[in-house]
């Protein structure tokens, strides 16, 4: 597969799950995203500690043009929160697990790194909301995330500004994130479109 490919490319290549960003290559589920930096730092988390049971196996990685991202990685299922029944005793033993503790010191290693580089940057969580099944064991998900609200709200301001720090290209459709259609109204979304239509470009 090619370093870089657009979204289009990307379903055409592989069968989806019906109604999701879910896609089915090889018995290996991929996550398609149109923006969101934080999810490169947990591609960084898994590579970094290959192996560790705590965490999912990640088969690609790859760019997509405008910004997004394709990632094939180990399948994982929800787990009740709190979390409950097999899990529960492991987690509570978490602290003195030593695969744990390394995905720990990597992901504030991690966390500190984007920080420094990456605008908008949000936190990272080690925390059961986190958790979900993969086999027979918890693994961690999705622990990093960008301050979003904090970027839209920016990207209502000033979208010139934002280009600034983020370049277009690298943003393209960043009002295509289910999360915009999450916590926003239709009204709110309209500014936001409004705002981005501003931009030069």
């Amino acid at each position: 597969m090619p370093r870089c490919l657009n979204r289009v490319q990307v379903f055409r290549t592989f069968p989806t799950c019906p109604g999701s960003r879910c896609l089915i290559g090889r018995s290996w589920p991929a996550r398609v995203c149109p923006f969101d930096p934080a999810y490169w730092a947990f591609v960084d988390l898994c590579r970094q500690c290959a192996g560790n049971r705590w965490l999912p196996r990640i088969e690609l990685a790859a760019d997509l043009e405008g910004g997004g991202s394709v990632v094939f990685l180990e399948f994982v299922a929800p787990v009740g929160h709190p979390v409950v029944k097999q899990f529960a005793e492991q987690w509570r033993a978490r602290d003195g697990d030593a695969e744990f503790n390394e995905v720990r010191r990597a992901a504030q290693r991690i966390d500190a790194q984007y920080r420094k580089s990456t605008p908008w940057w949000g936190r990272c969580d080690l925390d059961d909301e986190h958790i979900f099944r993969a086999a027979d064991r918890p693994v961690l998900l999705d622990v990093f995330c960008m301050a979003g609200a904090d970027l839209y709200n920016a990207i209502l301001e000033d979208v010139a500004a934002v280009h600034r720090r983020i370049p277009r290209e690298r943003m393209r459709y960043a009002l295509e994130i289910p999360y915009i259609a999450r916590e926003n109204s239709a009204a709110e979304i309209l500014a936001l479109r409004k705002a981005w239509a501003r931009a030069p470009g």
